[in-house]
């Protein structure tokens, strides 16, 4: 895979401009010395590196480059980062390694032996080839076989840190979430980079580079054991006991010491209020008051004055009790207790909302959210919301900008009751789900997603085990929604690299449920249509089980007979002779089973009755007399054994006809109807509907089962290569994001049904409403549709982002009058 070249980036600015879209969860915290009292919300299970400079010592060599003068040495090594994030040109970062590689930092070996054993994973992610970036690594290993479980270049992924696919694709590689990994970052704009995609970030500064703007480590050091102390000394078998820190942001945003000063006795003033003998908050937040003395270590009376004021709620006296026996009590409370917060009045002073503004920025994550009650927490909104304000405007000494999650905002997401399987894909499709994710699904869900990255890449690394797995899961849990993916061709095989030539993911998990996938048209009223006379939606029922997509086929050599034996259980082989090649030639022999077609014709009449339209079921029975004419004859016994009743109870109808008539009819047809089609006849046809009625995207998929125990859908369309192209070398692209919403909207719609939640099937019913409108009321649309419209002018449309904007302003307003 070649390199996204130079005009991926076209300025330094440029690359923290394009993370903007993308969401990092690590609160900033910068210079804390004491990384034990440091603690992070989720078990960490793995450490990555950055190869230069968080493991290579890259500075002595500019430093001898300027005759051993550190201060000239900084100053070119600075500016070559600049110059080389800015353009990409990464070609001297190669020699940069090369000369880089005997000279690890002193402290490099030991800490990942340390490391190690512990039982963390370990891997590095690099911009540089991978023949140099092993070499690299093996003077980093230690003397004692300690190896990375993984490591990533950009050669490989196919782009340069910090674009967040570099990261994602070590995660991958060593099958952790971005919120079970910490990053060890050597640069600033690694830290904006792995903070991005859900990394917690900690920087190894060695010399003391400036911070970027929008990075915000948790931990900055100029060593890496130091950077990765509490790693080192408190962890065992593997799992992080800390848990995130509550340090604002604003104490290391260069405010001063007077707002936390403020804030440490606004606490303490809380404990001591009391109203008829308890206390208005009972809380206890050890993290929040060990870093203020940390910080404010020097200042002995601050100690003594928060030790006298917490002495009555602590039942310590402050003449009996040094400073570390105080830190030893708050360690020892419990991490936080809140209580009695719908007793707080409106006329709580501002101070006292800052506080529990404080914690709901850092707790809204956690479970403490999640139990304090809806009706109390929603008293709240209005306080937090003038805190915010006030805190902007009059609490700092310089204007600030705060972005706080309460816990009221959190406490009001609608409640997903169980999993919901989540199916990752490949190229502009994957950019885009995770968009989807960020601006819709996480910030008004509470959901548990059951992730599985069935990205290429990832399904070679597994021998495709990953794709089973996915289809296991969604039939354990139910549910799944699934991200456009490529089936490989030979040109793919040699692109990525592959093992072999993979079978489609949507070809195995369909034939592992043995569904029937249901391809609806969304319909947009002013998206003309192609197929004019078409005024009503037609869906087309795929059989999803065997025919071409379980075939086996062989090029024939030469001359000879082609012969099918079939083996009877406990019977004798019957030969059934196919062909005799007088020459080169190809032969395929495919199958299905009564059982596979049996449930097929239930899904479609059920689907029929369902949406109220009429049925048609259409085969090549003329030709395959046999093996058509085995679904033809399944079908009409189960319809009038079965559903015919009900049908014409409702007015409806079900008929067979051959394809070719079907086809014809379709195109002169107003619509309104289903067709039950075999496997290939489905995927052709549901393509051409479709595109039919206005666009490729503008179509919904889904997979059921015939007694509704799994279900899946996703996007009808594929992986958009031509559009990822373009994304790479850095222009601006027009994807349809609106199937993928839509695959993320119906496996929404089925979970809330299954689990009797009406609230998560209206929002998801908003969703899919705020898209057509958006369309449909604000002429805001992605490319295809425009063009759709005649419409070629730029002014015309917009980018995929934009329109996701769009789309997110349309659902808050619908939300806030619905009141969901």
């Amino acid at each position: 895979m070649r390199y996204a070249g130079t005009r991926m980036f076209k300025s330094f600015g440029n690359i923290y401009s394009s993370l903007r879209f993308y969401r990092g969860i690590a609160p900033p915290f910068h210079g804390c010395r004491d990384i034990q009292s440091l603690k992070l919300t989720i078990p960490i299970q793995a450490v990555i590196f950055d190869l230069l400079t968080a493991l290579l010592d890259s500075w002595s060599l500019w430093d001898k480059a300027t005759n051993n003068d550190p201060e000239q040495g900084y100053k070119w090594r600075r500016r070559y980062l600049e110059l080389t994030f800015g353009c990409g040109a990464y070609q001297p970062y190669e020699d940069l390694v090369r000369a880089s590689a005997k000279d690890p930092w002193p402290e490099v070996k030991d800490t990942l032996g340390r490391l190690k054993v512990k039982g963390y994973a370990l891997g590095v992610v690099s911009n540089c080839s991978i023949e140099l970036g092993r070499r690299a690594l093996q003077r980093c290993e230690t003397a004692d076989s300690t190896t990375f479980d993984a490591f990533v270049t950009a050669e490989e992924v196919g782009f340069y840190k910090p674009h967040p696919d570099t990261y994602r694709a070590i995660l991958s590689a060593l099958d952790v979430k971005p919120h079970e990994a910490i990053f060890v970052a050597g640069s600033s704009g690694d830290v904006v980079g792995a903070a991005a995609v859900g990394m917690q970030v900690v920087w190894h500064n060695r010399i003391g580079l400036p911070a970027l703007p929008g990075s915000a480590p948790l931990v900055e050091a100029r060593s890496l054991d130091v950077v990765l102390e509490g790693f080192l000394g408190v962890i065992r078998g593997g799992k992080s006991q800390l848990r995130r820190c509550l340090w604002p942001t604003w104490v290391s945003s260069g405010f001063g010491e007077k707002f936390p000063m403020r804030a440490a006795r606004s606490i303490v003033q809380c404990f001591a209020q009391k109203t008829s003998g308890r206390p208005v908050w009972e809380v206890v937040v050890y993290e929040y008051v060990t870093n203020l003395l940390h910080y404010f270590h020097s200042a002995l009376h601050s100690i003594s004055w928060l030790q006298s004021s917490t002495a009555a709620y602590l039942t310590v006296s402050a003449r009996q009790t040094s400073q570390s026996q105080l830190l030893m009590q708050l360690r020892n409370t419990s991490t936080l207790a809140l209580r009695g917060v719908s007793s707080i009045s409106a006329s709580s002073s501002c101070a006292r909302r800052s506080i529990l503004s404080s914690f709901a920025s850092h707790y809204s994550t956690t479970s403490v959210s999640r139990s304090i009650a809806r009706p109390a927490v929603t008293t709240l909104r209005p306080a937090l919301a003038t805190c915010a304000a006030q805190l902007n405007s009059s609490v700092f000494s310089t204007p600030a900008q705060i972005h706080i999650r309460t816990m009221a905002s959190q406490a009001s997401k609608i409640q997903v009751k169980n999993p919901v399987v989540e199916l990752d894909g490949d190229e502009m499709t994957r950019i885009i789900w995770q968009d989807i994710k960020d601006k819709f699904i996480f910030p008004y869900l509470d959901i548990d997603l059951k992730y599985y990255d069935l990205g290429l890449e990832y399904r070679d690394q597994t021998d495709d085990q990953v794709t089973v797995d996915a289809a296991e899961a969604i039939k354990k849990y139910g549910v799944g929604v699934k991200c456009a993916t490529i089936t490989p061709d030979e040109a793919r095989v040699k692109e990525f690299n592959l093992k072999k030539m993979w079978l489609s993911p949507n070809g195995t998990i369909r034939n592992i449920l043995n569904g029937t996938v249901f391809r609806e048209p969304i319909v947009i009223d002013n998206i003309p249509r192609l197929v004019p006379g078409w005024k009503q939606p037609i869906i087309i029922g795929r059989h999803a089980f065997g025919d071409q997509y379980r075939a086996k086929d062989q090029i024939i050599p030469g001359e000879g007979t082609l012969e099918v034996i079939f083996t009877p259980k406990g019977g004798e082989p019957e030969r059934i002779k196919v062909y005799d090649f007088a020459g080169p030639g190809v032969a395929q022999t495919q199958y299905n089973t009564d059982e596979s077609i049996i449930g097929f014709a239930h899904s479609s009449f059920k689907m029929a009755l369902l949406k109220e339209m009429p049925l048609y079921m259409s085969t090549k029975n003329t030709i395959l007399k046999k093996y058509d004419g085995r679904f033809k004859d399944i079908f009409q016994e189960i319809y009038e054994k079965d559903y015919k009743k009900d049908f014409e109870a409702k007015g409806l109808w079900y008929e067979h006809r051959l394809i070719d008539d079907m086809v014809a009819q379709m195109i002169k047809s107003e619509g309104g109807f289903v067709i039950a089609m075999k496997n290939y006849d489905g995927d052709v046809q549901s393509d051409i509907v479709a595109q039919g009625f206005g666009s490729l995207g503008l179509m919904t998929s889904t997979l059921a089962t015939p007694d509704g125990t799994a279900f899946e859908s996703e996007a009808a369309h594929g992986t958009v290569t031509r559009h990822y192209r373009e994304h790479q070398k850095g222009r601006e692209t027009s994807t349809n994001p609106i199937a993928s919403i839509f695959a993320w909207t119906r496996g929404l719609i089925q979970r809330g049904k299954l689990d009797g939640t009406p609230e998560v099937v209206k929002f998801a019913e908003a969703l899919e409403q705020a898209c057509v409108d958006t369309v449909k009321e604000d002429e805001i649309m992605t490319k295809d549709l425009a063009l759709a419209r005649g419409r070629k002018d730029r002014e015309a449309w917009v980018t995929t982002r934009e329109y996701l904007e769009a789309v997110e302003k349309r659902l808050k307003k619908s939300l806030q009058q619905a009141k969901l």
